[in-house]
């Protein structure tokens, strides 16, 4: 379990480096194709988070895999460290030429491994506490997304508001156009202060009731 403990919390310190640099790539990326469409600007935004997300799963595999080392070679050089015999017993020929393969070897997983030299062995409190911010944190932005999906919902119900049939058939033509399948509903709301567009797979388009009665239908 501790183990597991110190691969999770080492995977979150060394996310925090990973990310910022996947993070500086991604902005100076973002900056050389600022001109381009906004297809090519999503895909690479999408690519970062995805790459943050495979890296830091890779560095999780790799502490649980350095854990795992760590906690085998010791005890191979402790067998051999403290290895001794009764006193009224004699050690069997070749015992101590048998074990020293097994020590050498050990030494050398422990002195060229450098997953085992990534981070120091952290206190079994600290670890814990670094694993308990991540999850307060992780469960305070889940609440927040909650919070907008709930705010989202509110809008979507509250808007009962039809716009004018003039308007809608230029929304209709707009969206044939622009080649969408699925039908995509145009409503009013006196609660936003401008155009917001809701929902994916029933999407749904909020314009402000102050544009829908001050603006003509060639502006809207």
């Amino acid at each position: 379990m501790t183990s597991t403990v110190q691969a999770i919390a080492s995977t979150l310190i060394h996310f925090c480096w990973q990310a910022a640099a996947i993070a500086v790539v991604y902005r100076a990326l973002s900056l050389l194709v600022a001109g381009r469409g906004s297809n090519t600007r999503y895909l690479l935004a999408l690519g970062a988070l995805l790459l943050m997300v495979a890296t830091s799963m890779t560095t999780l595999v790799f502490e649980m895999r350095a854990g795992t080392s760590l906690i085998a070679v010791p005890s191979a050089l402790n067998a051999f460290g403290t290895y001794t015999f009764s006193p009224v017993t004699t050690p069997p020929a070749g015992t101590m030429q048998a074990l020293a393969p097994m020590a050498n070897a050990a030494r050398a997983h422990a002195e060229y491994n450098p997953s085992i030299l990534s981070l120091p062995v952290l206190p079994v409190s600290v670890l814990r506490f670094i694993d308990g911010v991540w999850l307060l944190g992780v469960l305070a932005l889940s609440v927040r997304s909650l919070g907008g999906w709930w705010l989202i919902r509110r809008l979507r119900s509250s808007a009962t508001g039809e716009a004018s049939a003039a308007v809608l058939a230029s929304f209709h033509r707009i969206s044939a156009t622009l080649g969408l399948r699925q039908p995509v509903l145009l409503r009013v709301s006196s609660a936003i202060a401008g155009p917001v567009t809701v929902g994916a797979l029933r999407a749904l388009v909020l314009l402000p009731l102050s544009a829908a009665t001050s603006l003509g239908p060639d502006e809207l």
